[in-house]
């Protein structure tokens, strides 16, 4: 009689069994962990309790401002110059107080301002009113009553003619220069229409010398008086 075979499991390998902690690592592995924790503790405590600063605010400094200089006035070079008033024709001019004045007539259409005595050819300003009956505009004036006498006698050479403003009144400007034979005059005008009048300021002293300066502050002195 044949005895049965018997089979044998077979064997598992097993992980070896962790071997103990001894009692002394263990004593020393929980102390490690409480010097642990208090030196967190300790460090967060720390943190914590110190007061926190801010950075510094950078304040900008601001500048003062400056305050704008008062411009020095001009000072008036007429302003101690005599007054001419002449009421007949309802104007006013300035002129310097060391100057002549030549006037025919009290309140006369024609009156001349010299530097000196007039003596006959002595050249100066003159103020002259003319009657204007159709009431023309300056330009249109000067071209029928001035331009065409001097064409017609040959004796007037333009140079220059433009409106400009005298103050806040319109006027006509006129360089030209009075020719007769080997005689040559320059003469500067400006021509101002009012009620059916104008008004003529004229010079007969050469541009580029001192006293034509003088012509340029009278006739900015110059003013109706309504």
């Amino acid at each position: 009689m044949e005895q049965p075979n018997i089979s044998t499991p077979p064997q598992t390998n097993l992980p070896p069994k962790p071997e103990p902690i001894s009692p002394p690592l263990l004593i020393v592995t929980f102390v490690l962990s409480l010097f642990l924790a208090g030196s967190i503790g300790f460090l967060l405590g720390k943190s914590l309790s110190q007061p926190k600063t801010s950075s510094p605010t950078s304040i900008s400094q601001v500048s003062p401002t400056p305050t704008p200089e008062t411009p020095t006035p001009t000072p008036d070079p007429t302003a101690n110059w005599k007054t001419y008033l002449n009421k007949n024709y309802g104007y006013l001019v300035k002129y310097p107080e060391y100057w002549y004045l030549y006037e025919p007539e009290a309140e006369s259409a024609a009156v001349g301002f010299w530097p000196e005595k007039f003596e006959g050819e002595a050249s100066g300003v003159w103020v002259l009113v003319h009657h204007n009956p159709t009431a023309l505009m300056p330009q249109e004036w000067w071209e029928k009553n001035i331009k065409q006498f001097a064409d017609y006698n040959n004796v007037l050479t333009q140079t220059v003619r433009k409106e400009i403003l005298v103050g806040k009144i319109k006027a006509y400007f006129v360089q030209s220069s009075e020719e007769k034979g080997w005689y040559s005059r320059p003469f500067t005008s400006v021509y101002i229409a009012k009620d059916k009048k104008i008004y003529e300021i004229t010079t007969n002293f050469e541009i580029k010398s001192k006293n034509y300066n003088f012509f340029d502050l009278i006739l900015s002195t110059f003013k109706f008086l309504d």
